[in-house]
């Protein structure tokens, strides 16, 4: 690319060259001389050209550079994406451990309750049974 871009550039330059060297035949250059005319526009041309090329190499560089940052960025991507998708995997797993735990805890309040009903129940039978044992022994409970 840079060749073709040089040899459009130098293509140009010879054309605006070559304007100023057809009229000095015609007497248009500074006394008399046209190849020292020429020479002088040859030197600027060249100077311009290497201008060119040094911006030409700068844009380059500044691709190249964009272009790293591209790959960069897209790596970061998808490295990115590949963390998300094992959290995620994670979240599903807790949740799903959260759930069950929660159904544990449930079944556990509700075994609860039952012994509760059962001791409460039990209190009352064991306190009727010391009841009737003391009525029938004749004692008080004073």
């Amino acid at each position: 690319m840079n060749k073709l871009v040089t040899t459009t550039i130098s293509t140009a330059m010879a054309v605006m060259i070559a304007t100023p060297a057809f009229s000095a035949g015609k007497g248009a250059t500074p006394n008399g001389k046209p190849f020292i005319e020429i020479a002088g526009q040859i030197l600027e041309v060249e100077g311009e050209i290497a201008n060119l090329q040094d911006q030409i190499d700068s844009l380059v560089e500044r691709v190249d550079t964009v272009e790293e940052r591209a790959v960069a960025n897209e790596t970061a991507i998808t490295g990115l994406e590949a963390k998300n998708v094992e959290l995620q995997e994670l979240i599903n797993a807790y949740g799903t451990d959260i759930t069950a735990l929660q159904s544990e805890v449930q079944a556990l309040e509700d075994a609860n309750v039952e012994l509760q009903a059962a001791v409460d129940s039990g209190d009352a039978s064991l306190q009727s049974q010391i009841s009737s044992m003391i009525g029938s022994k004749g004692f008080s409970p004073t």
